[in-house]
């Protein structure tokens, strides 16, 4: 059963930056540069972060996976954008603006 989570990473070298975004696209879709939106199933879940686990520096870097409950409700301002499911994924989160 897939799940959906707020990937977020704040890595301090370049280098290590880049995998962690290209490993980050793997997995899910962008809101802003180091923060993603992710269906994953358990088995994903373990291997994300197994592999993230290998490419920061956990000394000096941080990444947070946050399992979003089912009932979320998103808040949005400004250029903020939020990205519906992907097929055959999670039913669409309810949707609220602030104006």
């Amino acid at each position: 059963m897939r799940a959906r989570y707020l990937l977020c990473y704040d890595v301090r070298d370049d280098r290590r930056l880049r995998a962690a975004h290209k490993l980050a696209e793997a997995y899910g879709e962008a809101l802003q540069y180091s923060v993603f939106v992710c269906d994953l199933s358990r088995t994903e879940v373990v291997t994300l972060m197994a592999r993230m686990a290998r490419v920061v520096n956990q000394s000096v870097d941080s990444v947070v996976l946050l399992k979003m409950a089912r009932d979320a409700q998103e808040n949005l301002l400004g250029r903020a954008r939020w990205l519906g499911p992907r097929p055959n994924a999670l039913a669409p989160l309810p949707r609220t603006q602030v104006v």
